[in-house]
């Protein structure tokens, strides 16, 4: 495995303030988004001299330093035991010539690569690239959460083996997915919470509900 970049280095350990830079920039309960963190990294990195960015050069060179001994291990284990390994679906979908029909409908792909400010327009080999791309990635990330759910002794996956499986790979993190995770448990709380609400109004808007609330009243009295 071919270890990170200068600029990987740089995003990973930067990301994180970068973001609190850009919110505290914005409206109390205002969003900040993958793009506009990755864009403003960009920047800076840009900004940097030669001798700033050697230090993430050297950590780098060190990091790819350690990458065999890591893949040795990985190996040995055959993928178990939580370890990741790109054998197994995503390996066979890399062999293969792409199906439209297998894909992401591409309408959806366009819409979402035109929602940058910067693209304006995309033809359609390049929207059937990054959809394959994204076939690809699913594949590989669903083999790798299914070597920690094995581990585990479950074939059910997790949101626990997306966390893990980002936390085993620097490069998946410093492209700003263990923000996912976090997304994904926001949203999930504020879906039980709605449904929570519904289903308390619904209770009071049946009669059972209206005279046990009238009764309640009367007892208050």
């Amino acid at each position: 495995m071919k270890g990170p970049t200068a600029y990987f280095v740089f995003t990973e350990e930067n990301r994180a303030a970068e973001k609190e830079r850009l919110l505290a920039g914005r409206g109390e309960g205002s969003k900040v988004s993958v793009a506009d963190v990755a864009k403003a990294l960009g920047q800076k990195w840009k900004e940097l001299s030669e001798d700033e960015k050697q230090q993430y050069k050297d950590k780098a060179l060190a990091r790819a330093a350690e990458q065999p001994a890591v893949a040795h291990e990985g190996d040995e284990e055959g993928g178990e035991g939580g370890k990741p390994t790109d054998k197994g679906p995503s390996a066979a979908r890399a062999k293969r010539a792409p199906e439209l029909e297998d894909l992401l409908p591409l309408s959806l792909v366009k819409k979402i690569i035109t929602c940058d400010e910067e693209v304006s327009r995309i033809s359609h080999e390049g929207v059937v690239a990054v959809a394959y791309s994204v076939d690809l990635f699913i594949g590989l990330m669903a083999t790798r959460m299914a070597a920690v759910a094995k581990g585990q002794k479950r074939r059910t996956l997790k949101l626990d083996d997306y966390v893990q499986v980002v936390k085993q790979d620097r490069r998946l993190a410093a492209a700003g997915l263990k923000d996912v995770a976090a997304a994904v448990q926001s949203a999930v709380q504020k879906e039980e919470e709605a449904k929570a609400a519904k289903g308390a109004a619904a209770g009071l808007a049946s009669p059972q509900g209206a005279g046990a609330a009238a009764g309640s009243g009367n007892k208050e009295q």
